[in-house]
């Protein structure tokens, strides 16, 4: 099984470029709004078409509001799709301080993406009791 995880700081910091090619792989409208709100409704401003910054937050409804975000941090992280993405644009799939990269492990491991002193790693997950 393929996961993408973050080598550098800042989670799962896909770049607008990504967003956009995930959006049409998996044929989910995905727009990118600011955080300014522009009504009484509470929409948010549409991104302009060259604002790739990390701040932009997204929804599948053409009229974002802050309660219809599509969330890239949910995205299951061995989500074929978005593997395509990152190994489709390297670099770039990623903000400019991140480091996103496509980690290869064996297909019956239970795994979770931890923060790990400004990185991520995967570690296997193991029963507990208290």
């Amino acid at each position: 099984m393929n996961v993408v995880i973050n080598r550098a700081l800042g989670g799962l910091a896909l770049s607008r470029k990504a967003v956009k090619r995930y959006s049409e792989l998996s044929n989910i409208p995905i727009y990118a709004f600011t955080w300014e709100v522009i009504d009484n409704a509470g929409n948010l401003k549409p991104a302009e078409k060259d604002d790739d910054s990390e701040y932009l937050s997204y929804s599948t409804d053409p009229k974002c509001t802050d309660r219809n975000y599509w969330d890239k941090e949910e995205l299951d992280r061995d989500d074929p799709i978005l593997v395509q993405v990152v190994n489709e644009l390297g670099k770039s799939a990623g903000q400019p301080d991140s480091d996103l990269v496509v980690i290869s492990i064996p297909d019956d491991v239970d795994y979770y993406v931890e923060d790990c002193e400004n990185h991520e790693v995967i570690r296997e997950k193991s029963r507990e009791w208290n």
